[in-house]
């Protein structure tokens, strides 16, 4: 968990940026307790109300906020920040948010989009009633305007926020390398990661018109210039790398692609905390407490992971609360209760049950130290 800095890192989450693969990254950071966020339903307004409403100790006790506002909600906050964004090339933006609207019935602007018949080709120009426009949002967020109609000096707001009040802006088209980038510059570890909410059925760039992708680009050129502004500084970026750490990045992309298999095992249970940890500590022998499918599922990734990443996760036996389980084998592993569990040979505890506060209860309760218990599966 990455609470030891005292600054409040806030996630400016530009929707259909990447922004929801990026949040699951951000909560695997921080205790869930000690994140805010900010998802509004009806409007910029109502986000900065709810970031308003916040009490002082509320203010005061998150380590992280994160959701659908516009820069300058530090104001709110009396303590130092770090700003993260991601942005995507402005077409694709477009596209990606007129289909996955009218992709979802259950979304708040579906009823606004059907009834006054908006397709792609129009969507520029349909004003809802609960935001100003949607073409040049980008920079809409990045520059802090909430409600108003942009102006041309607006995007050099965006800009010079990009440059100086940044931590970091990725780029949704090079995902990989943004996360990489967020490693270094926050310190986290992060080895492995799906995309979420992915608009699912929308045409790709090259199958539509060509007039309208320029209409697009015409209706979105603050977006356009913006982008470009942001993949200059990006560039530089990763030009600026030691060529130590360029090769750590290639790696690094690497590995990531080759995780894709884990998903076969049932990835939507495993935490991918857990995935991290399995990877970040490379060799170590654990004992993997409920002789479950949970307990079969973590035997198996693990197990898995060793022979194709080259690990050596020893696993010492697994552990169970069932007494008529003790002394059978599960996937040639023995079953063994509590009191055999030795430290000795056994550096960690690895919680495969969906009853893990329990668990987590009783093994504290016989003086296991907190730091050796691992949770395989989400909580």
């Amino acid at each position: 968990m990455n609470e030891i800095n005292d600054n409040l890192l806030i996630h400016l989450h530009v929707p259909k940026t990447g922004g929801t693969t990026m949040r699951s990254l951000v909560r695997r950071q921080f205790d869930r307790s000690k994140i805010k966020e900010i998802y509004p339903h009806f409007g910029m307004a109502d986000s900065i109300n709810q970031i308003h409403d916040m009490t002082p100790e509320e203010k005061t006790a998150i380590n992280c906020l994160q959701g659908h506002f516009v820069y300058g909600v530090h104001v709110y906050f009396q303590r130092p920040v770090q700003y993260i964004a991601m942005l995507r090339d402005p077409v694709e933006h477009i596209i990606s948010t007129y289909y996955y609207i009218k992709g979802d019935p259950n979304h708040p602007y579906y009823q606004e989009l059907t009834t006054n018949n908006i397709t792609l080709d129009n969507f520029h120009e349909w004003r809802s009633q609960y935001f100003t426009e949607l073409n040049n949002s980008q920079t809409r967020y990045m520059a802090g305007v909430a409600s108003r109609e942009l102006l041309p000096e607006d995007l050099e707001a965006a800009k010079k926020n990009v440059r100086e009040q940044f931590a970091l802006v990725g780029l949704t088209e090079r995902f990989d390398e943004s996360v990489f980038l967020l490693n270094k510059t926050l310190a986290w570890n992060i080895v492995t990661y799906r995309s979420q909410n992915v608009t699912a059925v929308r045409p790709k760039q090259k199958e539509l018109p060509h007039d309208l992708i320029q209409r697009i680009r015409e209706n979105n050129k603050l977006d356009v210039e913006l982008y470009n502004f942001t993949v200059e500084l990006f560039n530089q970026k990763i030009e600026e790398l030691e060529a130590e750490t360029k090769l750590e990045l290639a790696k690094f992309i690497q590995n990531r692609k080759s995780f894709d298999f884990i998903y076969d095992f049932g990835k939507s249970m495993l935490s991918e905390q857990f995935i991290d940890w399995i990877v970040n500590v490379g060799s170590c022998r654990v004992y993997l407490f409920g002789a479950g499918e949970a307990g079969k599922l973590a035997h198996n990734v693990i197990n898995e992971m060793n022979n194709r990443l080259g690990l050596n996760i020893e696993i010492q036996a697994f552990i169970d609360n069932d007494p008529q389980k003790w002394g059978q084998y599960l996937l040639g592993t023995q079953v063994k209760g509590v009191d055999s569990i030795d430290h000795s040979i056994a550096d960690h505890i690895v919680i495969a049950s969906m009853y893990a506060d329990d668990i987590e209860k009783q093994l504290l309760e016989v003086k296991i130290p907190e730091n050796k218990i691992i949770f395989s599966l989400i909580r």
